[in-house]
């Protein structure tokens, strides 16, 4: 058995390369090297090679590249003179510089990346270069209407707003935005207050082929689409053919995440095929040679490439287009896995960061799951099947087919969803069978209008009725299988060694055999074992999290299986964006004991909660006539927490007068509430005082601290060793 695989190996020397290339990627993305030192190295791996021409030197000079390519990408180029600019608070900057791609335009604001050139200061101006993301608000206090700014990328404008740096995520496993925009070469952001704050200094500062083929196309074809649909069809569709996934809701977008469709609205290989498909019976009408029609091909798919944004998908469907062409034209055999290979290698060299990017995971594990999955297990299932007479119906092998390619596409892509969105669908495969053909129609008839729309409105707006009736009915059926209880499964914690024992087992039971059962069934245990126990928390503490619930306050006391919720329900959105998605995926216990400090109940002030010997919270009035209103002291041995709902100074007092036998030991104050850090309360024992402030955490008289969550974010305690200590929830 091992001896086929090193033969098929051999098959697939991009393949070899290509792994190589992403280890080296791997570890140069985490160390960081002397770059200068990595290049002498380089240079004479490549004079070594030349001279004896062994295959391990290649590899290893491949995996040294990868290393020198990572540092480039995550340690060196990642520094821009934008860093050197201190964040605006109370004031604003303005830059000039370039729009660097296509605007999103919302409801009340416009998006983009803006590639700096210069700071404009009253007296001068100074050269800054970097991306920035910036955000055009409407200004929602002006009395007159704002129209819409008319963006475009290349255009030389001037932008003036709040300058920052991007915030960290506020609360354990939210998504971490400043990780996203850094990887994607994005260090600032520059939000604007108003559309008066842009001024377009000069049009098409682009190159010749954005300022006058793509964007005019792009802007056509989207005019088309505007005029012609509204809604979620009107995002979906110029998802589809334009690569502009704006207009889509997140009603949509969650609705797709739970049936397992969200790929469909991504521009990838179908759009390539048809493209290619278009370009051919165009120019087969001026009877071109064959392999004119190919070569004339490869510029018109760079361009459409462009045209969609150059997005993970496309770039790579894009690429393996081009290969399979040239393959054709110098009459080489094709060999699909050394076609995905080059297709990787080509879109790393270019960014290394891309092999972290969702987009890119996804669109090469699909695509490899369809073809490995479909040749090792559902090619002998078809055999056995096609032999009956029945078979032998064009809509039973059509409808056998989609199946088992969204079946194999489903089983690969299963580890890398529930890692990026925590859900594994159940519906999947028959929302695929439905979404699939749909959304290949949609988009074969959108080419089609846009190119109608040229000659006649007529025919264009009859093919948006055709159109809009297929996307309500697609609408319809998924709205009802995400609505289904047992839609999908929830699944938090599937981590980096998940994702690669996963892998590994899909591969042994794909290719397992009777000659090889015991063994592969062997190996198979002992990783799921090995995924089991990656999963499972041996050291198991009590911890006190006090959670950034934005308007809101949400402090989670967790001891063993149990968690006790203190929240506030101002506002409802809070609580349910933050408060119920920590509890999900977290390691703390599935036992919740809720509690409404806005509405306490008559079992809540007054109740002392044992979560266990050493951890107690004792439910308290914040002041007298504050019936509607409850605090908290959480006391772990000697340590105290306080956490006091909606206080106000002067009932700060009364709360310390009443309760100070409570508060005898090391007091730790966290709050929301900006007012309480300047109130200087001096009762008995007890001295507050402000001074000293550094970083969110104020330093109070003796054993006593305050911490301000609108500062510090969210703040987890846990238990060790009898000590309560700080938990760097980030790293």
């Amino acid at each position: 058995m091992f001896m086929k695989f090193e033969k098929w190996l051999e098959t697939v020397p991009a393949l070899k390369f290509c792994i190589a290339l992403i280890i080296g990627i791997l570890i140069g993305s985490s160390l960081q090297f002397n770059i200068f030192v990595l290049f002498i190295l380089l240079v004479l791996l490549i004079i070594l090679n030349v001279a004896t021409k062994n295959q391990i030197y290649i590899f290893v000079l491949i995996f040294l590249f990868g290393i020198f390519k990572a540092n480039l990408d995550f340690h060196q180029f990642s520094k821009t003179t934008l860093h050197e600019i201190p964040d605006s608070k109370n004031f604003e900057y303005t830059f000039r510089g370039t729009i660097a791609d296509y605007p999103q335009y919302l409801d009340d604001n416009v998006r983009f990346i803006f590639e700096s050139a210069y700071l404009i200061s009253e007296n001068d101006s100074i050269k800054i270069t970097g991306n920035i993301l910036a955000t055009l608000w409407k200004n929602k206090f002006s009395k007159e209407e704002q129209p819409m700014p008319q963006l475009q990328i290349g255009d030389y404008v001037e932008l003036t707003g709040k300058f920052s740096s991007p915030k960290p995520p506020s609360n354990p496993f939210e998504f971490n935005y400043r990780k996203y925009l850094y990887m994607h070469d994005i260090y600032k952001t520059l939000t604007l207050s108003s559309f008066d704050n842009v001024k377009v200094l000069d049009h098409n500062r682009g190159s010749f082929i954005f300022s006058k083929i793509i964007n005019p196309a792009r802007n056509y074809s989207e005019q088309i689409l505007d005029k012609n649909y509204k809604g979620d069809n009107r995002g979906f569709i110029k998802g589809l053919i334009t690569g502009n996934r704006t207009g889509i809701s997140d009603e949509m977008k969650t609705s797709f995440i739970d049936t397992g469709i969200m790929h469909i609205i991504a521009v990838s290989g179908l759009n390539v095929a048809y493209v290619i498909l278009l370009i051919t019976l165009c120019l087969s009408i001026l009877r071109l040679p064959k392999n004119y029609i190919l070569v004339t091909t490869i510029p018109l798919l760079i361009l459409y490439c462009l045209f969609t944004g150059a997005t993970p998908s496309i770039v790579r469907a894009t690429t393996m287009g081009i290969l399979f062409i040239i393959a054709y034209l110098i009459e080489k055999k094709i060999v699909f896995y050394n076609i995905v290979a080059v297709s990787a290698i080509v879109i790393l060299v270019y960014d290394s960061k891309q092999l972290f990017d969702a987009g890119f995971i996804l669109s090469f594990v699909s695509l490899i799951s369809m073809v490995f999955i479909y040749e090792t297990v559902f090619r002998q299932v078809e055999n056995k099947i096609f032999k009956y007479r029945f078979t032998n119906n064009f809509l039973f092998r059509w409808l056998f087919l989609l199946i088992v390619i969204s079946t194999a596409a489903i089983i690969g892509t299963i580890p890398v969803s529930a890692s990026y969105f925590g859900k594994i669908s159940i519906v999947s495969i028959a929302a695929n069978i439905i979404a699939v053909p749909v959304s290949n129609f949609v988009l074969a008839t959108g080419f089609l209008q846009i190119l109608v729309s040229l000659f006649s409105d007529y025919l264009s707006n009859i093919i948006s009725y055709t159109n809009n009736f297929a996307m309500n009915i697609l609408s319809f059926i998924i709205d009802w299988l995400s609505s289904l209880k047992f839609a999908f499964i929830e699944f938090y914690k599937f981590n980096i060694v998940n994702l690669i024992f996963t892998y590994i087992i899909l591969i042994l039971l794909a290719t397992m055999r009777k000659e090889n059962f015991v063994f592969r069934l062997s190996v198979t245990v002992i990783l799921c074992a090995g995924i089991f126990l990656s999963n499972y928390n041996f050291n198991k503490t009590e911890s006190i999290t006090f959670l950034d619930a934005k308007n809101d306050d949400a402090v989670v006391v967790n001891a063993d299986t149990k968690n006790l919720i203190l929240y506030s329900d101002k506002d409802k959105n809070s609580f349910d964006r933050v408060v119920i998605p920590y509890l999900k995926k977290s390691e703390n216990g599935n036992s919740n004991i809720f509690i409404n400090v806005n509405k306490p109940n008559s079992l809540s002030v007054g109740t002392i909660y044992n979560l266990s010997d050493d951890l107690k919270i004792y439910m308290l009035s914040p002041a007298q006539g504050e019936i509607n209103n409850a605090s908290a002291i959480i006391k772990y041995r000697n340590e105290n927490i306080l956490y006091l709902n909606s206080i106000n100074p002067a009932s700060t007092k009364y709360f310390f007068v009443s309760y100070k036998d409570l508060l005898t030991d090391n007091i730790t104050y966290i709050s929301k509430n900006d007012s309480l850090f300047s109130y200087d309360l001096v009762q008995s024992d007890i001295y507050f005082t402000s001074n000293n402030k550094l970083n969110g955490k104020l330093s109070i008289e003796e054993n006593t601290s305050f911490i301000n969550l609108n500062e510090t974010g969210a703040v987890v305690l846990k238990m060790n060793d009898g000590e309560m200590k700080f938990y760097d929830w980030r790293n």
